[in-house]
């Protein structure tokens, strides 16, 4: 097991991997990951700590400290600090990359909303779930799963490759990231709405992820291309009224700006599936 600290934007995060999940949990930053580290040191069970007799004394005449007393379990603790402290530099690397079957929160860095669905439906046009764009960044829903396009699987921890389809699965209401031919109701522009039931929809779910280099990197932004109508998934800022009062309306443009510019905020992120001691290869597809 390795504890990796990790920023996404500008919150850091702390990551524990449970099996092949990355587990995001809130912090500060670096220095929350070495208190952290630190109490797991100083509450070792007794058989590494019972006998040592650590006295501090300071010489006000010399000016200096001196330490006595056994050092020796004292030493094994500050072993397991640093095991902790080296592994989660170690481990940055294996999630530098979005990953098949990631929970995430997505960001649209020109209005700093994050995309967003709930169980209420659009008053005009296909009269699906909305989506929207939220403020809060600890809204549970704002997390959306990352599986592979209709009647595709994907294998979990596989990262994105740029260019390569996906859907995004809302986690609460479990509809997918859908478009099509309606008219969205403040700007006029392609409606982009929440379909399916248990995450299966059809194939206006899919969507094309745009991006520079081989894979999708966490730190970057991306673009989504709608895959059947080619638009790409942006807010402009207009705000709705009730019930869902300030939200901003999510919809589709034809063209790339920088209203449809994205990126990985918080999550659940998947590592690389690797092969297990016994040689089996997981196989878990999404």
């Amino acid at each position: 097991m390795s504890w990796t600290s990790q920023s996404a934007g500008a919150a850091d995060e702390l990551i524990l991997p449970v099996a092949q999940t990355g587990l995001i949990l809130p912090s500060v930053g670096g220095a929350v990951l070495g208190v952290r580290c630190l109490t797991v040191w100083i509450l070792l069970p007794p058989v590494f700590w019972a006998d040592v007799e650590l006295s501090v004394s300071w010489s006000w005449m010399k000016g200096k400290m001196s330490l006595g007393g056994k050092v020796a379990p004292l030493f094994w603790r500050l072993c397991v600090f640093s095991c902790f402290w080296v592994c989660g530099l170690l481990g940055t690397s294996d999630l530098s990359y979005v990953t098949c079957g990631s929970v995430i929160k997505l960001l649209n860095t020109r209005h700093n909303v994050r995309l967003h669905s709930h169980d209420v439906k659009y008053g005009s046009g296909s009269g699906q779930q909305s989506v929207t764009g939220v403020t809060e960044a600890d809204d549970s829903n704002s997390y959306w799963r990352i599986r592979g396009k209709s009647d595709t699987v994907c294998q979990r921890g596989n990262p994105i490759k740029c260019g390569e389809t996906i859907r995004l699965t809302h986690i609460n209401t479990g509809r997918n990231l859908h478009s099509h031919y309606f008219t969205s109701p403040l700007s006029g522009n392609q409606e982009v709405s929440a379909f399916g039931e248990n995450g299966e929809g059809d194939s206006l779910d899919n969507w094309t992820v745009m991006c520079s280099g081989t894979y999708w990197e966490r730190k970057n932004p991306v673009r989504f291309k709608h895959t059947a109508t080619e638009v790409l998934l942006s807010i402009t800022g207009e705000q709705y009224g009730r019930p869902i009062n300030g939200q901003l309306e999510v919809h589709g443009m034809q063209y790339s700006n920088q209203f449809n510019s994205w990126k990985v905020m918080e999550g659940i992120f998947m590592k690389p599936v690797e092969v297990s001691r016994a040689g089996v290869e997981a196989h878990i597809e999404l």
